[in-house]
């Protein structure tokens, strides 16, 4: 639905944004379970 798609643009919006700064709050362990 409308919702589902909505936050599933957040999310890899989201997603993107951290990967592009390298994920500053995550660390290496955590990495295989985000992707």
């Amino acid at each position: 639905g409308r919702i589902r798609n909505l936050a599933r643009g957040v999310a890899q919006a989201y997603y993107h944004s951290r990967e592009a700064l390298g994920f500053p709050m995550l660390n290496n362990q955590n990495n295989k379970e985000t992707v």
